[in-house]
């Protein structure tokens, strides 16, 4: 491994602790804010250009990469070209093609078992540090029912201005998920991770996101599948008898750690009045504002409006939905190379016959996107986009 190598090895790998501080540290520069997370992205892009130059040749990842930017940023040109109306803030793209840029480096620099493991380690401490300074907010202050970190925490008011709830209760999911699969695969897992898992499950429930609490049931539901089809023929290993047993004293914990909260979000989602309520309410008004726009001009439909256009008509920056948000933005077409490049991996394991839960977790990472994507804009996120790029092409490269 030469120098450059180990230099982006370590920047991707401790991407999850950059992210920590991205709330901390933020410049302007030419009226495009930028925060600590992007000048390690910004080394690691000059790095593999610099190998580009140096070897002759492009990874294959990185010009896939190349592609779908250019397509989606002609998109945007030929939108501005042809309407008056398409409205577009050129410092978001930007933002979103760099938290995208997370999958063709983890493919070319975390493409050893060791070296992904390294990463999802990290990402693992990064919850457990957030976990816990939720943990001490709510010990000291019981009153409060969402609580991200020192990120987002709110105690019934202004929720509409809070952010990064549902985006760390992704982050919480994939932990959890990765421990999940561990479990249900071999049977066991080692103290650190029982640790682990409590410590994020905690988080998860103070984070009170209710599409990533659904996410995890999904991805613990689809684990389990294939294993209990053991049961009706008759085989039932110890390695089973021990994930159920663990699996249901976890969601029995659960349900007891949520009767300690003052606002209970999923018991008050069907409360008329209740916040939760309002919340589910809200966000159904914006799809619907979201599907109105979308066809207000039928001939963009399919290359869309500009990512200001729905600010600009509704006064809300995101419609709480990321593929109504994108189609709005980038049209059909470009909701359609945004979704090719997120699932890519998973056709690829597909097409070699690797993408079954049980012997590749690709396919469970990428089904938490799909969920947590249809109640937020969270695939934009650096912390949890990053992490899910990163760690599904991760996975394809491991694979190969």
């Amino acid at each position: 491994m030469t120098l450059l190598d180990k230099s982006c090895f370590l920047i991707i790998s401790g991407m999850p602790f950059v992210y920590l501080f991205n709330s901390f540290y933020k410049f302007e520069l030419s009226d495009i804010s930028f925060r600590v997370a992007d000048i390690f992205i910004a080394v690691c892009f000059l790095i593999l250009e610099i190998q580009v130059i140096q070897r002759n040749r492009i990874d294959k990842m990185l010009l896939f990469y190349l592609t779908v930017v250019l397509s989606l940023t002609l998109i945007t040109i030929f939108g501005l070209l042809i309407s008056d109306k398409f409205d577009n803030d050129w410092s978001r793209d930007l933002h979103f093609y760099e938290t995208m840029f997370l999958a063709p480096l983890a493919y070319v620099y975390l493409n050893t078992k060791s070296k992904m493991e390294t990463f999802i380690k990290n990402v693992m401490i990064s919850g457990l540090i957030m976990s816990f300074v939720s943990i001490y907010l709510f010990f000291t202050n019981p009153e409060l029912h969402r609580i991200a970190g020192y990120v987002s925490y709110a105690g019934g008011e202004g929720l509409d201005k809070q952010a990064s709830f549902n985006e760390w209760g992704s982050i919480y999911a994939i932990i959890l998920c990765v421990i999940f699969y561990e479990l249900i695969k071999n049977g066991t897992i080692t103290k650190y991770k029982i640790f682990t898992f409590i410590i994020v499950s905690a988080g998860m429930v103070l984070v009170q996101s209710r599409s990533a609490i659904f996410s995890i049931i999904i991805v613990v539901s689809v684990l389990f599948y294939e294993k209990f089809k053991s049961i009706f023929t008759g085989k039932i290993s110890k390695k089973l008898v021990k994930s159920i047993l663990f699996t249901i004293f976890a969601f029995v914990l659960t349900i007891i750690a949520y009767k300690f909260l003052t606002i209970n979000r999923f018991s008050d989602t069907f409360k008329p009045g209740s916040n939760a309520y309002l919340s589910m309410s809200s966000r159904f008004k914006l799809w619907d504002l979201g599907i109105t726009l979308l066809f207000d001009q039928l001939g963009m439909t399919f290359i869309g409006h500009g990512n200001n256009y729905f600010l600009e008509n509704t006064g809300s920056v995101s419609s709480d939905n990321f593929y109504l948000d994108h189609m709005i933005s980038s049209g059909v077409i470009g909701i359609t190379i945004i979704m090719y490049f997120f699932l890519y991996p998973a056709l690829k394991l597909r097409k070699r016959g690797l993408l079954k839960p049980n012997s590749n977790p690709c396919i469970l990472i990428v089904l938490i996107g799909l969920i947590v994507s249809i109640t937020g804009n969270v695939l934009v996120d650096p912390m949890y986009g990053g992490t899910t790029f990163a760690l599904s092409y991760a996975y394809l490269s491991n694979s190969e």
